[in-house]
């Protein structure tokens, strides 16, 4: 409803304000620009005072002025602060993955498989939320090629991978080793999408800054 939309944009600025947030601060946004999460932190962003800046968009506006060095720096600083709160939350249910998993189940089989996946996984997730903020960076580019392959040749990995650990009986271990693969994958892949030539200037283009 309206009016659950305005008590949420309300409780995003005084959350911002709250965390120290000045008049005119520019404030990343990475998401989907169809979700209704993404307009309600960017009203509640303008009504605290700040700028909600989209990779998409930021990276978008300096590719179509040539500006690709500019453009690059963006891409890398908001795929480093992913990065950075995703290795976070990552390292955290690695080592504790019990307060986690107690959210959701308290069956000792299913907590036993997610502790497993955890310990294994955990640790590369933050390489999916990476490659999934280059993915949005590389939307701006206008060329989405290789980013699209990158998730193909994701998809190949956990396949072929999970499919060779169930055949040989290697277990749930077994399994989810290929999914730990996949999720660097993503992130390294996608990052080296950015020595591709949508990211670098051509000859006779302006010069970047």
């Amino acid at each position: 409803s309206t009016a659950q939309f305005v008590d949420e944009m309300d409780a995003v600025s005084l959350g911002l304000i709250a965390l120290g947030m000045q008049a005119e601060d520019k404030v990343a946004l990475i998401s989907h620009n169809n979700r209704c999460e993404w307009n309600i932190m960017d009203h509640g962003i303008m009504q605290a005072g700040g700028i909600g800046v989209a990779m998409t968009a930021a990276v978008g506006a300096n590719i179509g002025v040539q500006q690709y060095a500019r453009a690059r720096r963006i891409a890398w600083t908001g795929t480093g602060a992913v990065l950075a709160i995703a290795g976070l939350i990552c390292f955290t249910v690695t080592v504790v993955p019990g307060r986690w998993l107690d959210r959701f189940t308290a069956d000792p089989d299913a907590r036993a498989a997610g502790v497993l996946y955890l310990q294994i996984a955990g640790p590369f997730s933050a390489f999916f939320g990476a490659g999934q903020a280059l993915y949005f960076a590389s939307q701006g580019t206008g060329r989405m090629l290789r980013p699209v392959l990158a998730g193909v040749f994701r998809l190949a990995v956990v396949v072929s991978g999970g499919a060779l650990a169930a055949t040989a009986g290697w277990g749930l271990a077994g399994v989810f080793g290929p999914a730990a693969c996949e999720l660097a994958v993503i992130g390294i892949g996608r990052a080296a999408c950015l020595l591709g030539p949508e990211w670098r200037p051509q000859r006779g283009s302006a010069t970047s800054i």
